[in-house]
């Protein structure tokens, strides 16, 4: 490529200035690797350095299924993966790169007078993760309100976005139970109060426990919400049992 010449453009993979791009727009790195998103060729190519030369090779061909001329790509923390503006598809692509598939990554923009939105914040939208069980004994007479704390269990290095609408949601279809609240703004330690009638036949009641979350990586990037759910079981329990009790909850982080 004549770097003098303003129409030496095209779409070449190659070394040096046999290799062609047509108006790259975005530019990341990975290790020693340089990635460009090669806008109006509607490709994605990396350059990797050799000696005193550079190869340039694409890694994701022109398919109207995936790129559409991309003018942005960033980098994964763990360097997995680019995050790519698919521009005219309007749309954010995950292109992997251990085996360069791409997918789309859903983008939820929350807006508390939606309904549809109103459903990701109150926890209804379905995540296909199994729903995990915690049991907490609680006192079988002698106690009429026990109080759950919410206790997030991120995972390393991440956190709560505190400017987020985080958000937790409590349900159940036992009618025993008494729910003065049955949602509300989330927090790491938030308590909720469970209004307990006496044990009587019932060994046990259940509860779902949804919580909303937005979380922050280490490297200050905030990402979309999360649904965790959870399914509470009370159990009776004999003999002096604390009316307080914490309510772990595991939020899975998948980029």
């Amino acid at each position: 490529m004549e770097l003098q010449d303003l129409f030496a453009y095209g779409d070449v993979d190659g070394k040096g200035v046999e290799a062609k791009l047509q108006h790259p727009m975005g530019v990341t790195s990975v290790g020693e690797a340089i990635y460009v998103a090669d806008s109006y060729n509607s490709k994605i190519k990396v350059i990797q350095p050799s000696g005193k030369t550079y190869t340039v090779s694409t890694i994701s061909e022109t398919d109207s299924a995936k790129l559409n001329e991309p003018g942005g790509v960033c980098a994964a923390p763990d360097g997995s993966s680019l995050y790519i503006a698919d521009t005219n598809n309007h749309a954010i692509k995950i292109l992997s790169l251990t085996d360069h598939s791409i997918r789309k990554f859903p983008v939820l923009m929350v807006d508390e007078g939606d309904s549809s939105s109103q459903d990701l914040l109150n926890g209804n939208i379905e995540t296909g993760v199994e729903m995990e069980e915690v049991v907490v004994s609680v006192p079988s007479e002698g106690a009429e309100e026990i109080t759950l704390q919410i206790k997030l269990n991120l995972p390393e290095g991440v956190s709560l976005n505190e400017a987020a609408p985080n958000k937790w949601k409590v349900e159940s279809h036992d009618p025993g139970l008494i729910l003065p609240a049955s949602q509300g703004n989330l927090q790491q330690g938030t308590e909720l109060k469970v209004g307990l009638p006496a044990a009587g036949d019932t060994p046990s009641r259940d509860l779902i426990m949804s919580c909303t979350v937005f979380p922050c990586l280490a490297s200050g990037v905030c990402v979309m919400a999360i649904v965790a759910r959870c399914a509470v079981r009370l159990t009776h329990t004999e003999g002096e049992v604390s009316t307080s009790k914490d309510v772990s909850i595991n939020i899975r982080l998948k980029l």
